[in-house]
């Protein structure tokens, strides 16, 4: 089958552009399943996409059907996409972001079976392939932005709210901060890190390995052997816990209030810790009166982890996408602390 080249309009509902070369903010609402969506409405039609944040390896997919994208405006634009398969199973769509009167046309690609997507991604990852589908790089190499760097801050992870804030370029209000940015000690042009331990309370859950920070999923990973331990303790002090590892490894109980502090330590670029403090507010999500669910999850890979965006509540991130950078700071009002 011969592949289609089509283009279309659109405008991120989400998106604030306040003049050239400003802030571009990114709200990011949660829905029911706990995922983190950017909304775009296409302009020509009202048709509504949404878009999952992606820090990691993803794909400029688009969970659009071909009827769907021409019935959201799609036009041919007559170019070749990298992406397409030998057997024509994907075609190419070439999309543009109207940020008020700035245009900032970015690639996507529109299967012929997009119920085999899981669902649309927007890439905040800069892939070393000649191939870049990273938004930030993009919106700066069409002079949009004024650098390639953005910040992320997460405030809640309960669902029917607002998780927090993309900005890119630079933040719109100044941070409120304890100290300065730390830079994050990447393994070489890759966004993973190395994580030297962690505790929780007075149990040593010592584990290193490397680390993701993602915002597709809310879930904290940590080594199963470490989540046993953490059980085990909350029989000793009589924490009445509901665990379904039939059921995506669910985790619940019925009050917090006994929960101890996580510390997690990453290496930073001088070679010392940098320590991500998380309360139990910050690694559960309340479900309903007398249920919270707990944002943690095994993690049978042993040198393998995942930092979801609970983890990310308490910190500023920053991300360099010109040195794989990551830079992280304490927000000035995070009171949780290692115990």
């Amino acid at each position: 089958m011969v592949s289609k080249k089509f283009k279309i309009t659109y405008i991120l509902a989400s998106l604030s552009f306040l003049s050239y070369f400003s802030c571009i903010t990114l709200i990011l609402p949660i829905d029911r399943s706990g995922q983190i969506n950017i909304s775009s409405l296409v302009q020509s039609s009202g048709c509504r996409i949404k878009f999952v944040p992606s820090l990691n390896d993803c794909t400029n997919i688009v969970k659009e059907s071909y009827c769907d994208a021409h019935l959201c405006g799609a036009v041919e634009d007559g170019r070749t996409s990298p992406y397409d398969k030998v057997n024509g199973q994907y075609f190419t769509s070439y999309f543009t972001f109207l940020i008020e009167h700035i245009e900032a046309p970015l690639s996507y690609t529109v299967p012929l079976e997009p119920e085999d997507i899981p669902y649309s991604q927007i890439c905040f990852f800069r892939s070393s392939y000649k191939n870049n589908n990273n938004r930030v790089e993009q919106l700066y190499s069409r002079h949009v932005t004024g650098s390639n760097k953005f910040f992320a801050t997460i405030t809640n992870v309960n669902y029917k709210n607002y998780a927090g804030i993309i900005e890119i370029d630079y933040p719109e209000y100044p941070l409120n901060t304890k100290g300065y940015f730390t830079g994050i000690q990447p393994q070489g042009d890759r966004y993973i890190y190395d994580i030297n331990q962690n505790y929780q309370g007075d149990i040593n859950l010592v584990f290193s390995g490397n680390v993701i920070f993602t915002l597709e999923s809310s879930y904290i990973s940590i080594s199963a052997n470490a989540l046993e331990l953490i059980l085990e303790d909350f029989k000793r002090q009589g924490i009445e816990y509901d665990n379904q590892p039939d059921k995506g490894h669910a985790l619940y109980v019925n009050s917090i209030q006994k929960l101890k502090n996580i510390q997690l330590n990453l290496q930073a670029e001088d070679g010392s810790d940098f320590p991500i403090n998380l309360s139990p507010q910050q690694y559960s999500r309340f479900i309903t009166a007398g249920i919270y669910q707990l944002l943690l999850q095994p993690e049978f890979n042993a040198n393998y982890y995942s930092l979801g965006y609970a983890a990310l509540q308490g910190y500023y991130f920053m991300f360099d996408f010109m040195n794989y950078k990551l830079s992280i700071v304490q927000k000035a009002d995070n009171q949780t602390n290692s115990s």
